[in-house]
């Protein structure tokens, strides 16, 4: 299996987590690209990341998004990610249809996963909670060749 050179850190996190709800500085897709593959380890990551493409998707080039997550080990997970988007963003149906054509550019040229768990180390491998990922995986992790439940959206409030 082809992966990270390394795990992040519980500080890696927090400085991902940090520039991600913070930061006023548009991410360069790169880092986002990245950070995608990170949250296979840290769902709380895979939330502010969902949350942070429902509201910059606009402003991020999705062919510069595209080549660089064609660098990624697991290029299939922004496809998780950008499936997520699509459920809790509330889109109106124009915003919609836009954001589900600009994902589909992103995605161009990625396949889809082997069917392996999405999140990696969070559950006993074969365990009972690893079998009820596998038979009870909603349709935004099968899509893209994962298994999964978790619903990726952020459950602090948005401030007024």
């Amino acid at each position: 299996m082809k992966g990270l050179e390394s795990i992040p850190t519980p500080n890696d996190l927090l400085k991902a987590y940090n520039t991600l709800q913070f930061k006023q500085k548009m991410l360069l897709p790169s880092k986002l690209a990245f950070w995608s593959q990170w949250s296979r380890f840290d769902p709380r990551l895979a939330e502010i990341i969902v949350f942070y493409i429902s509201k910059n998707w606009k402003d991020i080039s999705a062919l510069t998004l595209n080549r660089e997550i064609k660098k990624q080990p697991w290029p299939g997970v922004l496809g998780v990610l950008l499936e997520q988007v699509i459920l809790f963003a509330g889109f109106s149906l124009n915003e919609k249809v836009l954001f589900r054509n600009w994902a589909r550019f992103v995605m161009t040229g990625v396949s889809k996963a082997s069917f392996e768990l999405f999140f990696i180390g969070l559950r006993s491998l074969g365990g009972r909670l690893s079998l009820q990922d596998a038979v009870l995986s909603h349709k935004t992790y099968k899509k893209w060749g994962y298994f999964g439940r978790e619903l990726l959206i952020n459950k602090v409030p948005e401030k007024a």
